[in-house]
């Protein structure tokens, strides 16, 4: 995707073409300026878990023992093992309360729409309403 940065106050819109004025600070479009993202680079894990090939005895540690408690074998004969999986629990939908409207705002906004777009963003009324008797 496409990213625009304003050169005035460092707020990134992300979308095929800069907005017509920045929501921020109220530049125009023409102060706008492309943006690229930085890519995240995944890490490999650590391995935390290892199997003995020869009798499948799991040792848990950064590095494979030096002998194998079952059969005696040596580390050369250990692998990674993979970690057991954790059972997968739905995440509830959230409930997201952002206070103030400047650039951070903006940006906790999208964050969050990133991370959890089933969030919902509850509205405080713009004017004051009164209970009806």
């Amino acid at each position: 995707m496409t990213a625009w940065r304003c050169s005035v106050c460092g707020y990134v819109h992300r979308g095929p073409e800069p907005p017509e004025g920045c929501p921020v600070c109220g530049v125009p479009r023409s102060e706008f300026e492309p943006h690229a993202e930085p890519v995240p680079t995944p890490r490999p894990p650590a391995v935390r878990r290892w199997r003995c090939t020869v009798c499948g005895y799991v040792h848990e540690g950064p590095e494979p023992p030096g002998e194998c408690p079952v059969c005696g074998v040596g580390p050369e004969l250990f692998e990674p093992a993979p970690e057991p999986a954790a059972p997968a629990a739905p995440a509830p939908a959230r409930r997201v309360v952002i206070v103030g409207a400047g650039i951070a705002g903006v940006a906790a906004a999208e964050a969050v729409r990133k991370a959890a777009p089933d969030s919902s963003f509850p509205r405080r009324p713009t004017s004051p309403t009164s209970a009806s008797t």
